[in-house]
This record gives structure tokens, sequence and C-alpha cells, in this order.
């Protein structure tokens, strides 16, 4: 849950404490001015207090890369880029120091100053010198679908090399849509060796939105288009892929986030508001509803909520093909669990992302029998039977016996590409 709030007080404690009881994990917003930034010692005591509250993430600026986030004396300096680190590195550093994670603020995509140019100059500053909050960094984003395709920009600019700052040539595709964290992620990939967790702090689909004025708005798709994200942020995977199946999200997103989606004045709602002053709400919300009361109905409750580790322990080596110093134990594995699931299929997940190989050499398997596809671990002990794409490099090496172990009956395909791609056709 993302909450603006202003850095002059703090939002109650009586507030704050019961969203975190209930299990939400609130995100603060203090959008501080660029143009004339509080010192350290006036935003001190509160960022105190919401850590010892229990808040864990807090971004203190809002898309340093527009106009508008600055005076225009000021935003016409040289060194943007330079300056606002100037400003933000030592209210992040305080940020880290009272044991909370700042957030890199989100960028407007595209921007006045192009995003993708804007967060490569950035990280590529910190690196040599701020390794320590750059641990502790996240990155945030918004990651609107616009009026296009789920997919569209997948992959990031290894797919769509020919994509340039304010151009987009015809036949590419750029980062101005849902899958804009891959686009962020092989930026942190390239400059600092590593990806960076992010945080959507806006997603969705917005009603009226003519980002690609050559598609239609998707006013008539709002509520299905958004239903569609909420379960991809949750994991779920579809049990037939074809080209126009929405690609999984990466594990480094670790949240989410609807934004105004409630109108803040009485009077009046704004333009993306699914709850109305009247009482009346958009489809979306009933759909969205529904959708979260059939998956209460079929996740066991005693497997605990998945989260997602900033620090990553999953390594790859220089080929980019193989995990190393796996252990089960850093998968939260729960011992005795319910088998919802009737057929997994797990296939690999590396550190820099899931090689989309093995999902279209894994099509005639797919179609003969129809599994639940995925790349958890911690799901596929959920399931009665566990076909497992990939070899012993791939994988920890007691996960076969710990499945057997529970309950699952399990199914090794591995070896070559060749021997895989074969297997996975006879099978």
């Amino acid at each position: 849950m993302v909450l603006e709030t202003p850095a002059g007080r703090a939002i109650p404690e009586d507030f704050i404490r019961p969203i975190i009881s209930a299990g939400i994990e609130p995100i603060l917003m203090l959008n501080l001015p660029l143009s004339s930034p509080p010192h350290i010692k006036e935003i001190d005591i509160l960022l105190q207090a919401y850590a010892h509250w229990g808040v864990h993430y807090i971004s203190l600026f809002d898309r340093p890369n527009t106009l508008k986030a600055w005076r225009e004396d000021i935003w016409v300096q040289q060194k943007l880029v330079e300056r606002f680190l100037n400003t933000f590195i030592p209210l992040a550093k305080q940020v880290v120091e009272v044991g909370m994670f700042p957030l890199f603020p989100a960028l407007e995509p595209g921007g006045n100053f192009w995003d993708t140019a804007f967060l490569k100059s950035a990280l590529q500053s910190m690196a040599p010198k701020h390794a320590g909050l750059l641990e502790h960094l996240v990155i945030g984003a918004y990651a609107w679908s616009s009026n296009q395709s789920l997919n569209w920009g997948a992959g990031g600019p290894e797919n769509w090399p020919g994509a340039r700052p304010y151009e987009t040539p015809k036949d590419q595709q750029d980062h101005r849509g849902f899958r804009i964290f891959d686009w962020y992620n092989a930026i942190s990939q390239k400059t600092l060796g590593t990806e960076l967790p992010i945080i959507l702090l806006g997603t969705g689909s917005r009603l009226g939105d003519l980002c690609n004025l050559e598609s239609q708005t998707v006013d008539n798709k709002h509520a299905e288009i958004n239903v569609q994200i909420a379960k991809l942020l949750a994991g779920e995977t579809t049990a037939f892929v074809t080209p126009e199946t929405p690609h999984p999200v990466p594990e480094n997103v670790l949240a989410g986030c609807f934004t105004d989606i409630l109108y803040s004045d009485p009077n009046q709602s704004g333009p993306q508001t699914w709850y109305l002053p009247d009482g009346e709400v958009l489809p979306v919300v009933q759909k969205l509803k529904i959708w979260h009361s059939s998956r209460q109905l079929t996740q066991p409750h005693d497997i605990p909520l998945e989260v997602t580790n900033s620090n990553q322990s999953v390594e790859s080596n220089s080929n980019h093909n193989q995990t190393k110093d796996l252990k089960l134990d850093q998968f939260d594995i729960p011992v005795r669990v319910t088998k919802p699931i009737k057929h997994y299929l797990l296939l690999p997940q590396y550190e820099w992302g899931v090689a989309t190989w093995y999902l279209e050499a894994s099509q005639p398997y797919i179609q003969k029998y129809s599994p639940t596809i995925g790349f958890s671990i911690k799901e596929a002990f959920l399931a009665e039977k566990v076909t497992v794409v990939g070899g012993i490099h791939t994988y920890p090496e007691q996960l076969i016996t710990e499945l057997e172990k529970s309950g699952s009956t399990v199914v090794q395909i591995s070896g070559n590409g060749t021997d895989i791609a074969t297997l996975l056709t006879i099978k």
C-alpha cells in the first residue's frame, strides 16, 4: 500500500500499526521538494518513528526526471543527475541508518529527461563510492500498461536493441509499459552486475489511456487487464502458454500497487478512481474480489506467504546457464503440506531471468498434459506430481529426495538441450 505523507508530520501511529498487523506492507512517499529539500536533522525524528512502528520502505522524492519536480531555473542547470544524487544520497543513507530501505524514486516513463538514461547515469555514479547504500536500495518504478499488450517491451533492450531515448522505431518496442522492470533490470545488471529489488509504485490499466495512438483505449478491458496484472504479481501461471500469454514477473519485483483507486476529495473523484463518491464502484473492484476469494479457497492456510529476499542467494556462473551453492532451506519449504496442485511443471529460473528456450521446448508437453507451469520450488511442494526440467546444477541437490518425502511423484527431465527437447516431446 502506497501512502503519501507530508514531511512535516507523521501519519498517526494508530493508523500505521494496524495496517502492518493486518499483513499490509505500507510504502511511504514523502515527495520532498527537490528545489528546497530538508536537512537530514529536519526529518530524522520522523524517519526514526516510522522505523520504530515497523515501516520498511520509504520513497523520499518522486519523478526527478521531470521538469515539474524542480524549479525551472534549477532544472536548466548542467549535471541534473549529479545534483539530484547530492540531495538524495545523504537522505537515503539516513533511511538505512534508522533501519529502513530507501527507494530510488520512481521516474516518469520517458519523461523530460529520459528515465532509462537518468537511472543508468545515477547507478553508474553511485557504484564506485556507495556500495553500502546500493545493498539496501530498492528501485521504484511506474509500470502503467497503457493501451498496449502486457508483453510490450518484454525482454528489455536485448530483445529490442533498436529502441532509443525519445525514439522508438515502428518495428521496435520500448520500456513504457507494464514490463518496465525488464529494462530497469537490464540497466542494473549491466551497471552493477546484479538486479536490484524493484517496487512498482504505480501499475495497472488506466481509463482513457492513449499512450499508443495506433491502438484503441482499454476502457472496455479495464477490469480484465487489471485482474491479469494482479495475477501476474501474485505469481500465478497459466496451464497453456501462447505467444500472447503475459510473461511471468521476475522475482526481484517485490510488489505492485494500483494507485489513485480511492477519491481523496469526497466531492470529486479522480479520473482513475475505482471507488466513486456516490458509493458505486467500477467493475474491476468486484472482479478482483472474486479472484481474491478464489485464491483464499484454494491456497492452503498452513503455507506461509512467500517474502522475496532482496539479497539474492541464487547466483549464476559466467555462462549464465547454471546455478550454484543452492540450499533447499533457502526456500522456506513447509514440512507438511496439502497438495492442491495435480501436476506441476518446474522450470529453471536463473539470477538473470527465465530462459525462454525452456518454455518453447516444453510446448508439446504442456499441450499434452496441461500442467501448472512455474519456476517456484516452494510451489512444487504443493503438487501431487512434479515434472522437474533441468539437471543437477539447476536445483538444490536434495530437491528430488525432499519432494518424494513430501508425497509428490517426481519425474526429472535432464541432459543437454537436445536431450531435454526430445524427452519433453516423447514423454
